[in-house]
């Protein structure tokens, strides 16, 4: 790498659009002014590619996702002597009026070709009209924590397949561990698909879910230790543990120290895998693990620790180009949305590929112990992999917002 990135963010990246004005909107270039010249003419078309941050991200899980779309560029560049695309990036206060504003000002204002949003698909229902209108693609990029579901030929999902792989650790704690299962696990975590997604994996496998706990619920009162108490003693012999952050480390420190848990499975959240939580070794989860080389190569460039975020990053960009390449460099929106739903590459994580019905890009999924072991390597089933496919009716609980990251 011919530049050192020693403070978690490169000079093409974003990390000095967020400050003291980080709430406001404002729209700053990945690149200054002079290397977008150098890169538009290296580039030959100039294509521009806008991306959408909105405030409520995390300052340290946005710099990664952006790290991770800049290290795409960087080796890309190194490699082939050009740059695919020039991201330019809006921020803004999180709101769904705020982010049309800043979708209004990439397409109206700066011509990108296409925008990715670093959201959700809540936001992107919001933003569907306008998207429809300009006729432009638009990635939804997330760890794929909720099931994605659009209509739109424009709207697509860059996507670490989060739920599906509670799916597929669901139907292997079935088929591995036993018929019965408790999931536990925080209000705010609940909020995602984990517990259906497990729930129904575990069903496709034989199995019952026969007990849900929330701790943290207004509902409820339990704290995550009385929750470790009451799963322990528990006649089921697996336990999924749907927790991250600090609920997971309090929560797994108090399960360990219970009577008779001993003889449990243990199952958890594809998030629970802090670097920070202790004696976790013995937890299986599952997840879309990047090498070990894509690892060494982000710590070297950034100084950082290579999260999700950052393989979410580099994937974005890699989709990006994958549609550039087989659409042409001057397509127009359409175009480059049916380049989208017919992309297959190679990341980090294996060969990820475009589902054509469902818009949202598959790749391999890792079953492995929070340890490190890896169990099983699997694809995703296509029975889950259809626009028919539904986890559940049920009303989620706690929240919908993008997932953050431990750095």
């Amino acid at each position: 790498m011919s530049e050192s990135k020693t403070n978690g963010i490169s000079r093409r990246s974003i990390l000095k659009t967020f400050g003291a004005g980080a709430a406001a909107l404002a729209t700053t270039p990945i690149l200054t002014k002079a290397e977008a010249v150098k890169q538009a003419a290296l580039s030959q078309s100039g294509m521009k590619a806008g991306i959408i941050i909105p405030g409520s991200a995390a300052k340290t899980n946005a710099a990664a996702f952006l790290n991770g779309i800049d290290l795409f560029l960087t080796t890309y560049e190194q490699e082939h002597g050009s740059t695919p695309f020039t991201p330019i990036v809006e921020t803004g206060s999180g709101s769904s009026s705020s982010l049309l504003s800043a979708f209004g000002k990439l397409t109206q204002h700066h011509d990108v070709k296409l925008v990715v949003g670093y959201t959700n698909s809540r936001i992107t229902h919001q933003l569907s009209n306008a998207i429809e209108e300009a006729q432009i693609p638009f990635i939804e990029a997330n760890l794929g924590e909720n099931l994605f579901s659009s209509k739109s030929e424009y709207c697509f999902h860059s996507s670490l397949n989060l739920w599906q792989a509670h799916y597929l650790l669901g139907k292997y704690a079935a088929e591995h561990s036993g018929k019965q299962a408790i999931s536990v696990g925080s209000f705010y975590d609940v909020g995602y698909d984990a517990h259906y997604a497990f729930e129904a994996g575990f069903v496709a496998g034989g199995g019952t879910v026969v007990k849900q706990i929330t701790t943290g619920s207004p509902a409820d009162h339990f704290s995550p230790i009385e929750a470790a108490s009451i799963t322990a003693t528990s006649e089921a012999p697996v336990i999924f543990l749907n927790y991250s952050g600090t609920d997971a480390a309090v929560f797994v420190s108090a399960l360990q120290r219970a009577e008779g848990i001993g003889s449990k499975a243990l199952y958890g959240n594809g998030l629970l895998s802090s670097p920070h939580l202790a004696g976790a070794e013995k937890i299986i989860t599952a997840s879309s693990k990047g090498t070990e080389a894509f690892a060494s190569l982000y710590k070297s460039t950034y100084g950082s620790r290579a999260t999700e975020l950052a393989l979410l990053g580099y994937e974005t960009a890699a989709m990006i180009v994958s549609a550039i390449t087989k659409a042409g460099r001057s397509a127009s929106g359409e175009k480059l949305a049916s380049a989208l739903s017919t992309i297959t590459f190679e990341s980090h994580r294996g060969l990820v590929a475009m589902n054509g019905p469902t818009h949202s890009t598959q790749g391999p999924i890792s079953i492995h112990s929070i340890g490190g072991d890896v169990l099983s390597v699997q694809s995703i089933p296509s029975s889950i992999a259809t626009t028919d496919f539904k986890l559940t009716d049920k009303l989620h609980s706690g929240t919908t917002t993008i997932y953050p990251v431990a750095a």
